[in-house]
């Protein structure tokens, strides 16, 4: 993989998480509201190496879970730092050739 599909792919992933966080920011703002019918955000590998999300919403809904919409928000975080570092180290590796040349 070279280094521009690397940050290409972080790229897409952090969108990917951006939306996701949408998702997850929304089901909680609407907690209370009579008939809401949380969305779920899913998280795949794309054909051409990117990143895609999957909206569903389950059937047989009992609400929001506060509980299961909390870790979301901290598995998205741990998504957004993950994604950054890699883009941060891409940056690093082309400072470095760029040295080189």
């Amino acid at each position: 993989m070279s280094i521009s599909n690397a940050i290409n792919s972080a790229v897409s992933a952090l969108n990917a998480y951006s939306e996701r966080e949408a998702v997850t920011a929304n089901n909680i703002a609407n907690e209370i509201t009579s008939g809401f019918v949380p969305t779920e955000a899913n998280i795949s590998e794309n054909a051409d190496n990117g990143v895609k999300v999957t909206l569903s919403q389950p059937k047989n809904s009992n609400g929001v879970d506060e509980a299961g919409e909390m870790v979301n928000l901290i598995i998205n975080k741990a998504g957004f730092e993950a994604n950054l570092t890699t883009i941060q180290s891409a940056e690093k590796m082309y400072k470095a050739i760029d040295k080189l040349v």
